[in-house]
C-alpha cells in the first residue's frame, strides 16, 4: 500500500491533504453574482470522486444553486462548475473537507483509497487500502443525489486515472524516498491528493474528532493504551494546542476544560497528563496564583481521575516542586499561597498535600529543596491538618448523630407499640376490678335499727 502523508499546519479545516487547493473567482454583479471553481475537474480527480459531486455539494452546504456546464463535447479547460453567489477560496476549501470527510474517507481505517457503488437504494463504499465493504448510513440532499446519480453514470475517467496515477506512485514509493517532503506547509497549486495511512496519522484523526466518532471511546483506548508514552504525550500536546487554537477565549472555560479531559482519558496519560498541561498552558511566573485560577477547571478535571487520582495528584505537585525550583527567588515564597489555591480549587486534596509533606522524595527536585519548600509552607500545613481533622471529627459526629438518631426512631417506633400494649393491660385489670367490686356486699349501719315510728329522746341519751 502506498504511503501517504497529511499536513495540518491551517488551524480551520478538518484535515489539511497535500491535494491541489480550490482556485476560485467571483465574477458578475448584484443578483448575478457568482462564484466560479476553476480547477474543480482537478480536485475531483485528486478525491476519485466526480466533479458534480463536488459541486453539487458547494452547492447543499452553502444553500446557493449550482451551473453545470459539462457537456461531454467540451474539454476540460471549457467545462465550468458555478455556485451562485460571493464565496471566498478559504470557505469552500472548508466546505470540502465536510465532503472529504463523509464521501471519500474510508468509514473503517480513515483512508482515501475508497469508491462508491448505488445498489438498491444504497450507496456502497469499498475500500482499497483495509478492505472495508459497506454502506454509508449519512443522509441528507447529497445522499440523495448520489443515489440519483450513481458514480458508473459518470464514467470511469476520474478513477481510472486516479488509480493509474496511485500504483504509479506506489511503485515510486517501493523503489525509493519520496521527494515530497512530509513537512510541506501549506496548500500548493501543484500538490497532490495524499493522506497518511500509518497508525500515527490514523491516531491523529481519531483525536481531530472527540465529539463524534470518539463519544464512545472504548476502541480508541485500547489503540492507545499499548502505545509509548513519550508518543501519547505528544499527541496530547498538539492536539491541546489545536484545541485552544479552534475555541479561543473559550478554551479557558468548561468547553476547553472537557476537552483536555478526553484526550487525557482517551490517551491514558494519567500522571503525564499535569505535567504536559503545566509545562505548556501555564506560564508560573508572579502572576501563577492567576494561572491556576484560569485553569482551575482544566487541572481539576486531569488531577481526579478515575484511574489513579492519588498519583496524578502528587505528579502536580511535582510539576510544583520543579518551577518554584526553577524561580526558587520569586515563587518560594509564593508556596503556600499556591498549595492553598491547588486544595481551595480541588485540584489536590489535603490528604495528598499532607502526605507529601510528610515525606518528601527527590523524584522531582533535591529533597532538601522540597524541605525548604515544606518549612515555608508551615503554616498553611498546619491549617490544612486541622481541616482534616475537624473534617473526620466531624464526619464522626455526623456518623454518630446519625446512629443516634436511628437508635431513637427505632425506639419511637417502638413506643407506641408498647404503650398499647400497657393500656390494654391496664383495661383488662380495671375491668376485673369492677367485676370483683360488684360482687361485694356492702353493709348499712343504719339497717338493724328498730323503726318504731317514734322520735328519740335527746334527754335520754
Amino acid at each position: 500500500m502506498a504511503q501517504f502523508n497529511v499536513d495540518r499546519s491551517k488551524k480551520d479545516s478538518f484535515y489539511r491533504y497535500k491535494m491541489p487547493a480550490i482556485k476560485s473567482k467571483v465574477e458578475g454583479k448584484g443578483n448575478g453574482i457568482k462564484t466560479v471553481i476553476d480547477n474543480c475537474i482537478d480536485v475531483s480527480r485528486a478525491l476519485s470522486r466526480p466533479p458534480e459531486y463536488v459541486s453539487k455539494h458547494f452547492g447543499y452546504e452553502l444553500g446557493a444553486q449550482v451551473q453545470l456546464i459539462n457537456d461531454a463535447k467540451l474539454s476540460d479547460k471549457d467545462k465550468r462548475y458555478i455556485v451562485n453567489g460571493a464565496h471566498t477560496a478559504e470557505l469552500l476549501q472548508d466546505k470540502l473537507d465536510i465532503f472529504i470527510k463523509n464521501w471519500v474517507l474510508c468509514s473503517s481505517c480513515a483512508n482515501p483509497e475508497t469508491t462508491l457503488k448505488v445498489k438498491d437504494g444504497t450507496i456502497l463504499q469499498k475500500c482499497h487500502a483495509c478492505g472495508f465493504a459497506g454502506p454509508l448510513t449519512i443522509s441528507g440532499r447529497m445522499s440523495a443525489y448520489i443515489m440519483k446519480n450513481p458514480p458508473k453514470m459518470f464514467g470511469e475517467q476520474y478513477t481510472q486515472k486516479t488509480r493509474q496515477k496511485k500504483q504509479e506512485k506506489q511503485q515510486e514509493h517501493l523503489a525509493g524516498p519520496s521527494d515530497v517532503s512530509a513537512k510541506h506547509q501549506g496548500w500548493e497549486d501543484d500538490d497532490e491528493f495524499h493522506i497518511d495511512a500509518d497508525e500515527g496519522a490514523m491516531m491523529d484523526r481519531m483525536l481531530s474528532d472527540l465529539n463524534g466518532k470518539m463519544s464512545d471511546m472504548t476502541t480508541s483506548k485500547d489503540l492507545f493504551a499499548s502505545k509509548p508514552i513519550e508518543i501519547r504525550m505528544e499527541l496530547f500536546l498538539k492536539h491541546a494546542k489545536k484545541q485552544k487554537k479552534e475555541l479561543g477565549e473559550d478554551f479557558k472555560g468548561s468547553m476547553g476544560a472537557q476537552a483536555i479531559q478526553n484526550l487525557s482519558n482517551v490517551l491514558q496519560l494519567e500522571a503525564y497528563a499535569p505535567i504536559v498541561f503545566c509545562q505548556h498552558f501555564i506560564k508560573f511566573s508572579s502572576k501563577i496564583l492567576d494561572q491556576i485560577n484560569d485553569y482551575a477547571e482544566h487541572l481539576k478535571l486531569i488531577c481526579n481521575n478515575e484511574n489513579e487520582p492519588e498519583k496524578t495528584q502528587r505528579a502536580m505537585l511535582g510539576v510544583i516542586e520543579q518551577t518554584v525550583h526553577d524561580h526558587k527567588k520569586k515563587l518560594l515564597p509564593f508556596t503556600p499561597h499556591i498549595l492553598k489555591s491547588l486544595y481551595e480549587h480541588d485540584i489536590v486534596e489535603d490528604s495528598v498535600i499532607l502526605a507529601w509533606s510528610e515525606k518528601p522524595t527527590k523524584k522531582f527536585v533535591k529533597k532538601s529543596f522540597v524541605e525548604k519548600m515544606i518549612e515555608v509552607s508551615k503554616q498553611v500545613l498546619e491549617w490544612l491538618a486541622d481541616e482534616s481533622s475537624s473534617e473526620d471529627e466531624s464526619s464522626s459526629e455526623e456518623s454518630e448523630a446519625e446512629s443516634e438518631a436511628e437508635s431513637e426512631q427505632e425506639q419511637d417506633t417502638d413506643k407506641p407499640l408498647m404503650e398499647s400494649k400497657q393500656d390494654a393491660a391496664m383495661k383488662e385489670e380495671i375491668e376485673k376490678i369492677a367485676e370483683k367490686a360488684e360482687k361485694i356486699e356492702v353493709h348499712d349501719p343504719f339497717a338493724d335499727e328498730d323503726d318504731d315510728g317514734s322520735d328519740i329522746d335527746i334527754d335520754n341519751i
